[in-house]
């Protein structure tokens, strides 16, 4: 006989779902058979995924995130210090604070063409972090959103100014001269404007 918990919920392979699968409510970690996961896929149906649902999973080493899921909350892969991959998040459209903060062993991360916002800290100490692409569409990134990223060699820059937040690249330190001196020049440009000021950002 079913739980009212079960009623109201979906559960695949470690993750807990809404009973119409659109958000991930959280992923344990551990399989039908007690395993830990490794490699998860995110359900197709899934649009949402909840702040802190992957926060703290040691084992998760790889996640394949859907075309249809458009927003990861804050904090959503926080500390999944074994977690080298994330597929398929150019759908992605939000990405709340610190989604991916202290990712030590993410390698690389495709920006959508629709975000418009790295939020603070999103990347604070993925000091694994080599290459970041996309920005396209980005006008602002926020107040140590790459903090701490060691060994980040290459990040695509918009072509447009971009407001950059306090310490939003210190200690980024394998980045090229010329790219920091780029970072430079929007903080001063941009320097007293409010977030939501795009007045100045289109060269």
């Amino acid at each position: 006989m079913e739980t009212n918990e079960e009623k109201t919920v979906r559960k695949c392979n470690g993750g807990i779902y809404s009973s119409d699968w659109k958000c991930l409510l959280e992923f344990t970690g551990i399989d039908a058979d007690g395993n830990p996961v490794v490699d998860f896929s995110v359900d197709k149906r899934c649009e949402v995924i909840s702040p802190h649902a992957f926060e703290g999973c040691q084992f998760l080493s790889k996640v394949t995130i859907p075309s249809g899921v458009k927003e990861v909350g804050k904090c959503a892969f926080a500390n999944c210090t074994s977690l080298r991959e994330i597929e398929g998040a150019e759908g992605i459209e939000t990405i709340g604070k610190s989604a991916f903060n202290h990712c030590i062993s993410l390698r690389e991360f495709v920006i959508s063409d629709e975000i418009m916002e790295i939020a603070p800290h999103t990347f604070h100490d993925c000091r694994g972090l080599k290459k970041v692409t996309g920005l396209k569409s980005v006008f602002a990134i926020g107040d140590y959103a790459f903090y701490g990223c060691t060994d980040l060699e290459e990040i695509t820059l918009p072509i447009a100014y971009v407001k950059v937040g306090v310490s939003a690249f210190e200690d980024c330190d394998s980045l090229p001269t010329e790219t920091k001196d780029i970072i430079i020049q929007w903080r001063e440009i941009t320097k007293g404007k409010k977030d939501d000021d795009t007045s100045l950002y289109i060269k």
